[in-house]
């Protein structure tokens, strides 16, 4: 099941995607991008009975496989996206198994979502 909800994610995640980065360009990036994918992730994982961690690592080897192909040397974009997409579903996981809250383990790994990318921005900026 986690195969369909990590596809089901990616697919509403990338449209939303999409459409919040023509409006709204990298600030897209640090809000409402990170907070779109998270929860997509999550109640997808939920609505469909799979499993929180499986469902953003599925989803974290999606966005790593269009990273490859997007980019000329896509391996280190790669690389990041299925580790960070790893380390929010395990964040989702253990937040929501804790507190029983799924918006709570959307919260939690929003935010250091949105402080990744914010970094990223950074960074890139001073280049």
């Amino acid at each position: 099941m986690f195969l369909a909800a990590g596809l089901l994610a990616a697919a509403v995640s990338f449209a939303a995607n999409r459409f919040l980065f023509r409006r709204l360009g990298n600030a897209s990036l640090v809000v409402p991008i990170p907070l779109v994918e998270e929860a997509t992730k999550t109640v997808s994982a939920l609505w469909l009975g799979a499993g929180i961690f499986h469902t953003h690592l599925f989803f974290g080897l999606v966005e790593a496989a269009l990273e490859w192909r997007r980019r000329q040397n896509g391996v280190m974009a790669a690389l990041l996206s299925a580790a960070s997409h790893c380390v929010f579903g395990l964040l989702a996981s253990a937040v929501h198994r804790e507190t029983g809250v799924p918006a709570f383990g959307i919260l939690a790994s929003f935010s250091v979502h949105a402080a990744v990318n914010t970094m990223v921005l950074l960074r890139a900026a001073k280049r």
